[in-house]
């Protein structure tokens, strides 16, 4: 296509080659290629947020990295949900957590209204670590078929 055929308006997207393949094969699977990309990315995300925190520091960049952490983590929950509702996934959390469940965590950002302040690591790393449990409960359900297809079975 040349540059004159492109419809005013319409952005340009740059696409590999094996992308774009794999686009033109099957947006489907590609967006649930892309939809598991993202969450692994957002897994990753938390993990090294979490190990670039430092122990030995002012109280006030304690408070900013639990916030960094708790943001990591709801960003990760948010790549699930759509997953989880799916899949009719438990979203309740721990007791001895202040959240009832993950949309609750989302909707407050892993903050704790009971201590005016980003809950501490542990908590956060909970919430994670339930969220690892729940994905991997649903990981089997989203398997490729015999043509390579992601899907989700029910």
């Amino acid at each position: 296509m040349s540059r004159g055929d492109e419809t005013p308006g319409e952005p340009v997207e740059s696409v590999d080659s094996e992308e774009a393949e794999v686009l033109l094969a099957d947006p489907d699977d590609y967006h649930q290629s892309q939809r598991l990309r993202e969450i692994h990315k957002a897994r990753r995300q938390v993990h090294d947020t979490f190990t670039a925190v430092e122990t030995w520091t002012n109280s006030d960049e304690h408070k900013n990295q639990r916030g960094k952490l708790a943001h990591a983590v709801t960003a990760y929950l948010v790549e699930l949900q759509p997953i989880f509702r799916q899949a009719d996934v438990d979203t309740s959390l721990p007791p001895q957590l202040p959240w009832v469940d993950f949309k609750n965590y989302i909707m407050t950002t892993g903050y704790n209204p009971d201590d005016d302040e980003y809950c501490g690591y542990q908590a956060s790393m909970m919430v994670f670590e339930t969220a690892n449990q729940r994905f991997a409960e649903v990981k089997p359900l989203v398997e490729p078929d015999e043509s390579d297809e992601w899907e989700i079975e029910t």
